[in-house]
This record gives structure tokens, C-alpha cells and sequence, in this order.
């Protein structure tokens, strides 16, 4: 009985040591805590014709070098992602017809939209295509 005793306090303490001792972290520890994403942000779109009246279905597609997430504006011409932290690029799916995004919009650069830290809203206007 007395070597019961013993066998199983020796395994209590050494199931203990393996599994209570403090972690160092390792490297692969590291990089994932680097490669975690930050906080979840809010981006949004406001889309709107020239006579200012919100424009509802346009879709767009907020992308990283990974993955895209769908979007398409309400009835009050607003879509909204929620996600991680990041830039990314923003690119029209589809817009009403005879449409085309202003590219003079704060973001725009070459047609794409882009965000930024300090840039998580678009006012996107919309003007008649003339092609």
C-alpha cells in the first residue's frame, strides 16, 4: 500500500511539473501573436448620385491579399464591413446602370479605393457614364 502511495504522488508531481511550469514563449509563439489581427474596424461606404440621393445595390468587394468580403449598399446608399484592421482594397462590383464612380473621391487612386488607419469611410459619388 505504501508503494501505491509513493507511485501516485509521483505521478501527481510530475503530471503537475509538465503541465503547470510557465511556458517560455517560442518563436512560432511569436509570430503567431505578430500575425493576429487587431481589433476589429468598421469601414463604410456611402454611395450617392449626382442629385445627392443615396443609391442603393451597389456592390463592392473589401479585399486583402488573402480574402474578399462582399458588400452592397441599403436604402440609404451605405455599406458596411466589419473586420480586422488592415488595407485594404476596395473594388465596384456593380453600380446602377449608366453609372460610374467620381474618381476624384478622397481614396480613390486610378478607379480602386484604398484604406488606411486614418481612412475607414468613402463618400463615393456617382456620376452618368458618358461612354
Amino acid at each position: 500500500m505504501k508503494k501505491i502511495g509513493i507511485f501516485l504522488a509521483l505521478v501527481l508531481v510530475l503530471t503537475c511539473a509538465a503541465g503547470c511550469a510557465k511556458k517560455e514563449p517560442s518563436a512560432a509563439t511569436d509570430k503567431a501573436a505578430a500575425d493576429a489581427p487587431a481589433a476589429d474596424t468598421v469601414y463604410t461606404i456611402y454611395a450617392f448620385g449626382d442629385d445627392n440621393k443615396p443609391l442603393e445595390g451597389v456592390a463592392f468587394t473589401f479585399c486583402t491579399e488573402t480574402a474578399c468580403y462582399p458588400v452592397a449598399t441599403n436604402a440609404e446608399g451605405v455599406a458596411a464591413f466589419t473586420g480586422p484592421a488592415a488595407k485594404y482594397h476596395v473594388e465596384l462590383v456593380s453600380a446602377p446602370a449608366g453609372l460610374k464612380p467620381d474618381e476624384s473621391a478622397e481614396g480613390c487612386s486610378g478607379g480602386d479605393f484604398y484604406t488606411e488607419p486614418r481612412r475607414q469611410e468613402f463618400r463615393i459619388r456617382f456620376t452618368k457614364d458618358a461612354s
